[in-house]
Parts: structure tokens; C-alpha cells; sequence
């Protein structure tokens, strides 16, 4: 569940491309902004990464436990 502070992935996506094209309009006194939006995505895949694979282990494990009390 998201709360009103969480910003999906496609909104920080949005943002990136926003960035890049404030760079190639208006020059580098946006890169920090385009930096800053870079690190969030790539911060945004790891974190969706890691919940996937969190889930997968609880999988395994539901699995294991029900193999066992069989």
C-alpha cells in the first residue's frame, strides 16, 4: 500500500525525462536536478529488485513448510 508521500516509479521516470530535457534546453545548470533524478530511478528499480526477491524466499519457504508438515 502506498501513502500519500510515495512516488511510483513511473512518476519518478516522468521527472527523469523532465530533467534530461531541462539540461538539453537550458544547459547544465540542471544537471544536478538530472543527477539527483537518475539516482532516485535506479534507487526505485533496486528497491522493486529486492521486493521481488523477498517474496520469491517467502514463496520458498511456504512451500518447504507445507512439504515438511505433510
Amino acid at each position: 500500500m502506498q501513502n500519500s508521500k510515495t512516488v511510483s516509479s513511473e512518476d519518478l521516470v516522468r521527472a527523469y525525462h523532465i530533467s534530461a530535457n531541462l539540461v538539453a534546453a537550458y544547459g547544465p545548470d540542471f544537471v544536478p536536478a538530472f543527477e539527483r533524478m537518475e539516482r532516485e530511478v535506479e534507487r526505485a528499480k533496486k528497491l522493486e529488485k529486492a521486493v521481488a526477491r523477498a517474496e520469491r524466499v517467502v514463496k520458498v519457504v511456504e512451500q518447504t513448510n507445507r512439504k515438511e508438515s505433510c
